[in-house]
C-alpha cells in the first residue's frame, strides 16, 4: 500500500524527530529460528488494544458550511466506524484553533494530529512553492499530473523532514476573482485592493499584476468587504457560496489563477505512535475521502457559480486573463534559476498537456 510505504520510509526520520517511536523495534531477526517468535510479538504490538481509545483533532480553514467540510465529517465518521469506535476525530473549522502558520507549526511539533488545508510551502518545503503559485499551474489536469509525478514525491520527502506527512490529496478547484469593482480588461486589476492570505506567492503575484494587497484571515473577509477595507477577494466558487460573497461583492471573474490542491496532513511522529492497524485505517480513509473531495468539488463548481449569480452577482467571462500567466513567467523563471524553487519552469510545464 502506497501510504504504508511512505510511513515505512519515514521511520528513521520520525525517530530522529521524536526521540522514540514504536516502529523502531520492528526489524525482524535475520535468523529463521529467531524470526518466528519476534514476528508474533511484532504483530501483537501492531494491533490496537480493543479497550484503548483515542480522540484526535483535525484543523481546517474551511468553514463548517463549505462543501469540503462535508467530506471532513465523512472522514471522521468512517474512521470512527472502521476502528469500531476507538478513534474519534474532532474537526475544528475556520481555523478556530489558530492561524494557518500556527497550525502547521503545531503539526510539525507534534502538537496536533491532522490538518486539512492547501498551501504549506510558505512555512515548510519552501522550494516547492510553485505548486501554489498564482498564474502558473494551468488547470486541473496539469495539477493532477504534477501530484502523480516525481516533483510531488520530492515535496512529500521534504515535508517529512519537518515531521509532516501527506495522507490524502485532492483538487479543490480553480480560484476565481470576486470584486465590488467592475473590470473591463486585465489592466483594471490596478483598481483592486484585494484580500490575500498570508502567502508570499499570492502577494507577489497579485502585486506584480497591479493589485494592492491586504493580508487578513479568512474569517475577516466578509466584514472587510462589507466595510470597504478591501474591494475584492479570491477563492473557489464554493467558498464564495459558503462565505456569502454575493452579499458584499458584485462581479465574478473566472481568472482561474490557481488550481488549488487540498491535502490531509498528519504529524508523522503521531502516526508512528499509533498501532499499525489504526494508522492504516486513518491513512486509507484519508486517501479515499480526499479522492471524493476532488469529485464533489468538480461537480459542485457549476452549481456554486449559479448560486452566486442567483444571489445577485454578475458573472463576466468576456475578459481574457491568460496573458497574466505569461506576465508572471519571467518572475517565476527567475525563482527557478536562482534555486529558490526546485526543478525548473520548463520541467513544471512539461506536465501540462495543452
Amino acid at each position: 500500500m502506497k501510504k504504508r510505504s511512505l510511513m515505512a520510509a519515514a521511520l528513521v526520520m520520525a525517530l530522529a524527530l521524536t526521540g522514540c517511536g514504536n516502529s523502531g523495534s520492528k526489524t525482524a531477526d535475520t535468523k529463521a529460528e529467531a524470526n518466528a517468535p519476534q514476528t508474533e510479538a511484532v504483530e501483537e504490538a501492531d494491533k490496537a488494544d480493543d479497550g484503548q481509545t483515542w480522540e484526535i483533532s483535525l484543523s481546517t480553514p474551511a468553514s463548517e458550511t463549505n462543501i469540503v467540510s462535508d467530506q471532513i465529517r465523512e472522514f471522521a465518521k468512517l474512521v470512527n466506524e472502521r476502528t469500531d469506535g476507538r478513534v474519534t476525530v474532532n474537526p475544528f473549522y475556520s481555523n478556530v484553533l489558530g492561524a494557518q502558520k500556527d497550525m502547521f507549526t503545531a503539526l510539525s511539533n507534534n502538537e496536533i494530529e491532522l490538518i486539512l488545508d492547501g498551501s504549506i510551502t510558505d512555512y515548510f518545503a519552501t522550494e516547492y512553492g510553485f505548486l501554489f503559485a498564482p498564474f502558473l499551474i494551468r488547470n486541473a489536469g496539469h495539477l493532477e499530473a504534477i501530484m502523480d509525478g516525481q516533483l510531488f514525491k520530492d515535496m512529500e520527502a521534504k515535508l517529512l523532514e519537518s515531521n509532516i506527512a501527506v495522507l490524502g490529496k485532492s483538487v479543490r478547484g480553480s480560484r476565481v476573482l470576486y470584486s465590488a469593482e467592475q473590470l473591463t480588461s486585465p489592466e483594471d486589476i490596478s483598481k483592486l485592493v484585494i484580500r490575500m492570505p498570508d502567502l508570499s506567492t499570492y502577494i507577489t503575484a497579485w502585486s506584480t499584476i497591479g493589485a494592492s494587497t491586504q493580508i487578513m484571515g479568512g474569517a475577516d473577509v466578509y466584514s472587510a468587504l462589507s466595510t470597504g477595507v478591501v474591494n475584492s477577494c479570491e477563492g473557489p466558487y464554493n467558498q464564495g457560496v459558503s462565505d456569502k460573497y454575493a452579499e458584499v461583492t458584485n462581479y465574478l471573474y473566472p481568472t482561474n489563477h490557481v488550481t488549488e490542491p487540498y491535502f490531509i496532513y498528519a504529524s508523522q511522529a503521531w502516526l508512528d505512535s499509533m498501532p499499525e492497524d489504526i494508522a492504516g485505517i486513518i491513512m486509507d480513509t484519508a486517501d479515499e475521502v480526499m479522492g471524493n473531495v476532488t469529485k464533489v468539488c468538480a461537480e459542485d463548481a457549476e452549481n456554486s457559480r449559479k448560486a452566486l449569480t442567483d444571489g445577485g452577482m454578475t458573472y463576466d467571462d468576456s475578459i481574457d486573463f491568460s496573458g497574466l500567466f505569461e506576465k508572471m513567467r519571467p518572475v517565476y523563471e527567475e525563482k527557478f534559476s536562482k534555486g529558490e524553487w526546485a526543478s525548473s519552469y520548463d520541467d513544471v510545464m512539461s506536465y501540462f498537456e495543452q
